[in-house]
Parts: structure tokens; sequence; C-alpha cells
């Protein structure tokens, strides 16, 4: 009967020392190295910009976004955005991109204008050009030429004669 009880702890000892390798693998696999997170700086509205706003310094702040929260269009250079101004507004928090950005050059017509100004549209003739003296930025004076008339009511008869004046002085000129 000792044989039996021999051999019974013998196979259980095994058996638990089994146990404890099949255990201590489990475990080992099962716990997980963290994962390392990638941050990337990028740039955002420091407070709520109107569209058509020239971007300062103070304007924007870094911050560290990761990579799964980062906009393929996002600015990740400061000097790409200061200077700029913007097509559309930005509320504050929101990254920079690049499409909602605009330089001086490639400005429409519309940046162009002043505060409370408006622009009009003039056709003018070939020849009227000055052979493309004039270009955007540079000031004109807008003389309108008026034919004679004459206005006929029941008790008098009106003659305007042939007159030009000038409208305008000192206009600029936005495009051509």
């Amino acid at each position: 009967m000792e044989s039996v009880n021999r051999k019974i702890v013998i196979i259980s000892v095994i058996l638990a020392l089994f146990t404890t390798v099949l255990v201590y693998l489990y475990i080992r696999n099962a716990t997980t190295k963290p994962e390392v997170v990638e941050n990337i700086d990028v740039y955002v509205a420091a407070k709520t910009l109107p569209a058509k706003y020239k971007i300062t310094d103070a304007d924007i702040q870094q911050t560290k976004v990761t990579r799964e929260f980062l906009n393929p269009k996002a600015v990740l250079n400061k000097a790409d955005i200061v200077g700029k101004r913007l097509k559309d507004s930005i509320i504050e928090g929101e990254q920079i991109l690049g499409d909602r950005l605009t330089d001086e050059n490639s400005m429409t017509l519309s940046y162009k204008l002043s505060e409370g100004k408006r622009a009009v549209s003039i056709t003018v003739g070939e020849q009227t050009i000055v052979s493309n003296l004039i270009r955007p930025g540079d000031s004109v004076d807008i003389i309108a030429s008026f034919e004679a008339e004459e206005t006929d009511d029941a008790a008098s008869k009106t003659i305007y004669p042939r007159t030009t004046k000038i409208i305008l002085q000192d206009i600029k000129v936005l495009a051509m």
C-alpha cells in the first residue's frame, strides 16, 4: 500500500510542478507591456478667430496630440501659420489646417477690401486700358462723360449740354 501512496505522491508533485510552470507561462504572456504613445506637437487657436483675420503669435498655442487625433491637414510649423489670413473662422482649441489659411498673394478680392468698403466692376475697352499700364494697387480717377440731352415738360424745355465730370478720385484698382 505504501508503494501505491508513494506513486500517487510522486504523480501529484509532478502535476503540481507542471501546473506551476503553465501558470507562470500564462501570467508572463498575459501581462501586457505598456504601449509607447507618440505625441505630436500641433498648433491650435488660442481663442476663436474670425474669417479674414491675420494670425499673430498670440493667436495660436502649441499642444501635443496623439497620432490618432492629429488631423492630416494640420500645420505643424509655426512659421507657416503666423502672418497668414484665415479663409474661415476657427474656434478656440481647433487645430490650424493648411487649407483654411491664405497668404497675401493668393487672397481673393473680398480679402483686399478694407472694412466698410465695396468693390465695383467697370467695363473698360481695350483701348481704354492704356496698353496694360494700369495694374492692381494703382490709384485712378473715374471720369464720366454725359451726352447732350433735352427734356420737354408741359411748361418748359430743359437742355443739358454735353459734360464730363470726375465721379470718383484716387480710387484703388483691386484687379484687372
